[in-house]
């Protein structure tokens, strides 16, 4: 009897279970759950043959950088070497581009998302080149031989609330329909300026020992001081007029510290002889000149030398190291302060007001004319 109930059970039970198994639910057909882990498992054995990158942004703005130069020693995470591609690969800032990297070798997914390509866009992982709008980027890792080792659409960055799990990142494979969320999470610049370093000079102004502005015919402006306690003075400064300020180099002077670029090409690029020049001479022994060259497709661009003694002879190597064989264009207020002039130091000189022209009076009436005497009298 115990045996005939326990076939009658499983002859009910297991249609049931099937039914369980294959009709769909109320929210929708039961799935198996993604599975989270490594978005790219083997990267470490490709990533040192990386030799492009590339990122994809909508309307088809794309920035590339490109490698030509073999990963250092013993480095883990090839670094070293990276241009902008359209800046005739000046170097990539190594700040930037090494949370990417790092990031990708070490990117994992923590929660599966949206499958439905009408959702995309809510976590900006749609294709870049399907909207104007788009906020996706697409990027894009390649060797030498021009294969791809990885493509990656990253959307939008979610931030830690808590402040303890750390920021991640929703992220889609191209070729997959499921998006996901992943960490660790890191940014991608869309502006190839974004890349690099803005930096280009960076002088202390207590350092400074003397200035000289020279500008085509003009006789050179020369602001110096004995001592770093000294204010900057105007060497010959003519007796009949004032400065604007005690401490009229100071302006000047402040032109050269943080100075940024605004853009970058090849010296070579540059055309014709310098408009001018300034040179600055620190007490430790440092002598930079910056030439200014104007440009007709609106200049002016600068060009950078620089030598050392002593303390500063390091100093001058890393900047020569830096700048040597690039031209740069900075803020205007920066190309103003490099084209400082003796007359932008000094006080205007107060016009003679000039007499007002006399406003004529009303005409005084003249005598009546005399009149004729009639005819026939």
């Amino acid at each position: 009897m115990r045996q005939k109930t326990l076939i009658a059970l499983a002859i009910v039970t297991l249609p049931v279970l099937g039914l369980a198994i294959f009709l769909p639910g109320h929210r929708g057909t039961t799935i198996k759950q993604a599975e989270t882990g490594p978005v790219f498992p083997t990267l470490k054995d490709w990533l040192a043959g990386a030799t492009k990158l590339t990122v994809t942004a909508a309307d088809g703005k794309t920035v590339t950088l490109t490698r030509t130069a073999p990963a250092a020693a013993g480095e883990a995470v090839p670094l070293s070497g990276w241009g902008l591609a359209d800046k005739s690969n000046y170097p990539v800032q190594e700040s930037v581009l090494r949370p990417v990297l790092t990031g990708l070798l070490s990117l994992h997914t923590t929660e599966p998302k949206t499958e439905k390509k009408s959702l995309y866009d809510r976590i900006d992982v749609d294709d870049p080149a399907s909207s104007k709008e788009s906020k996706a980027k697409l990027l894009e890792l390649d060797n030498a031989n021009g294969a791809s080792i990885l493509k990656l659409i990253v959307g939008r960055r979610k931030y830690d609330a808590l402040v303890g799990g750390g920021d991640a990142i929703y992220i889609r494979k191209p070729e997959e329909e499921r998006a996901w969320l992943a960490q660790p999470a890191f940014d991608l610049p869309t502006d190839g300026m974004g890349w690099i370093d803005h930096k280009i000079l960076d002088v202390d102004a207590d350092k400074v020992k003397s200035v000289t502005f020279t500008s085509g015919s003009d006789k050179p402006l020369v602001l110096e001081r004995a001592t770093a306690e000294d204010k900057l003075a105007i060497r010959d400064l003519p007796k009949d007029v004032t400065t604007r300020s005690e401490t009229p180099g100071a302006e000047a002077v402040a032109g050269f510290r943080y100075l940024d670029m605004l853009d970058v090409r090849p010296a070579a690029q540059v055309t014709g002889m310098p408009a001018g020049s300034v040179e600055v001479v620190t007490f430790d022994g440092l002598d930079l000149t910056v030439s200014i060259y104007s440009q007709p497709e609106g200049g002016p661009w600068l060009e950078i030398a620089a030598k050392g003694d002593g303390d500063s002879a390091k100093a001058a190597e890393e900047i020569v190291n830096h700048t040597k064989g690039w031209a740069y264009k900075v803020p205007p207020s920066r190309e103003k302060l490099l084209e400082t002039k003796l007359a932008d130091l000094l006080t205007p000189v107060a016009k003679p007001e000039t007499p007002a022209p006399a406003t004529p009076g009303p005409a005084t009436p003249g005598p009546a004319p005399r009149q004729g005497k009639p005819a026939g009298k």
